[in-house]
């Protein structure tokens, strides 16, 4: 750099500190003080997979706290997986010494999905893992219900007779034979 007799230029110097605390800079006699401070830092500290009642059946409520424990604002990407599957990042943006509760709604919806697909009998699957910054929660659907016995009866015979003359009613009779391979109790015949 050349300065001319007489002229001034403008010098741009950076100085690196890592170490956080108080410094001193300076150049021919000229000083400044320099204040080091610690950088947006983020800690998730937990993750929470609820059941939401207050929602329709199979939805989850899902969030986490996040904090900035740094000395500056700052933006964090919180990256979350259903299973394998990566879900839309979340970007959050706090300040120093900020926490905030935040709902995963990508997550929410992927459970809601899989629920219904489970329930549907599309999938098997019961158990379905939440995870991100190294937290997890697993998420396991109520099991469905046993399926009816399929019950099959075999009419052997069926009579009707009247009640006489005038009358407004019919009796009906026969015989039934169960031909599933369960036991049957309770059975009620029903006219349709």
């Amino acid at each position: 750099m050349i300065i001319l007799s007489g002229t001034s230029e403008k010098v741009t110097f950076s100085v690196a500190k890592e170490v956080i605390g108080d410094y001193t800079a300076g150049v021919s006699g000229l000083t400044r003080a320099i204040h080091v401070v610690k950088p947006a830092e983020f800690v998730v500290p937990n993750l929470q997979v609820v059941l939401a009642p207050e929602s329709r059946e199979g939805y989850y409520r899902i969030t986490m706290d996040i904090e900035n424990i740094g000395a500056l604002p700052g933006v964090y990407q919180l990256g979350c997986k259903v299973n394998d599957e990566k879900i839309q990042p979340l970007k959050v943006e706090l300040n120093a010494d900020e926490k905030e509760t935040v709902t995963l709604t990508g997550a929410e919806s992927t459970i809601h999905e899989l629920a219904a697909n489970y329930k549907n009998e599309e999938i098997d699957l019961r158990a379905h893992v939440v995870s991100i910054e190294g937290l997890s929660e697993t998420v396991t659907f109520a099991a469905r219900p046993p399926p009816k016995p399929v019950v099959n009866l075999q009419v052997l015979s069926l009579y009707s007779y009247y009640g006489g003359r005038g009358a407004t009613w019919s009796n009906f009779e026969g015989e039934i034979k169960n031909i599933s391979d369960e036991s049957l109790t309770d059975v009620e015949i029903m006219k349709t």
